[in-house]
């Protein structure tokens, strides 16, 4: 087999993407062709990507490439701070092929509320990066079927708490999408509070201290 070079700054990067951890099986962030084939092409259009758009660039990064092109697996990860900024917590888990981006991340939003109950909080902030959610959730446009049981879950417990809800761009919101993707790495459900495990506390101490 013979293939073209490419930049040396791409092949860098390429060269920097992680091996899946614990011996699980492998799980590179290469990008997939529109026929769900992961190729070294691809992995080029992934690196320029992650070059332009930092370290979670790229569509189609954290999925499994392996089954149906239709079942691609999703996570959804929540990070948590204190109203100073602080790092409070996270968590997250595998929701499987949802189908719906606007599903995943209302069942995101509806997961921590959860947990945040559990906790014992009543006051919270809640941001997300999806538009039409909080949209949907301030009560400026009607909800969806596909996100209605979910969303109904989200306004009853709103009753019992002070929830704010707010749209944040998707560039500010990159540490609860890494935390997501850790869950393609690990392929299990965690939540923690405070003091993060060991392989994303470079990526959420960075994050709170710029």
């Amino acid at each position: 087999m013979s293939c073209k070079p490419g930049p040396r700054e791409d092949a860098k990067l390429v060269l920097a993407v992680p091996l899946s951890k614990h011996n699980i099986r492998d799980r590179l962030v290469w990008n997939h062709t529109s026929c769900g084939v992961y190729t070294t092409a691809s992995g080029y259009l992934a690196a320029r990507s992650m070059r332009i758009n930092g370290d979670i660039g790229g569509r189609g990064r954290g999925a499994t490439s392996s089954g149906d092109k239709d079942g691609v697996e999703s996570a959804i990860g929540v990070a948590c701070r204190y109203s100073g900024g602080s790092f409070l917590g996270a968590m997250f888990r595998s929701t499987g092929d949802l189908g719906s981006a606007l599903l995943t991340e209302a069942m995101a939003i509806r997961d921590w509320m959860m947990f945040a109950k559990q906790q014992g909080w009543r006051t919270i902030e809640v941001e997300n990066d999806s538009k039409k959610l909080i949209q949907i959730l301030r009560g400026k446009i009607g909800i969806p079927l596909e996100v209605n049981i979910v969303i109904t879950d989200i306004l009853r417990w709103f009753i019992s708490m002070e929830i704010t809800f707010r749209f944040t761009q998707r560039e500010n919101n990159d540490v609860a999408r890494l935390v997501a993707h850790w869950n393609c790495v690990l392929e299990q459900e965690v939540s923690w509070l405070n003091v993060p495990p060991h392989w994303p506390h470079a990526t959420l101490s960075k994050d709170c201290n710029s």
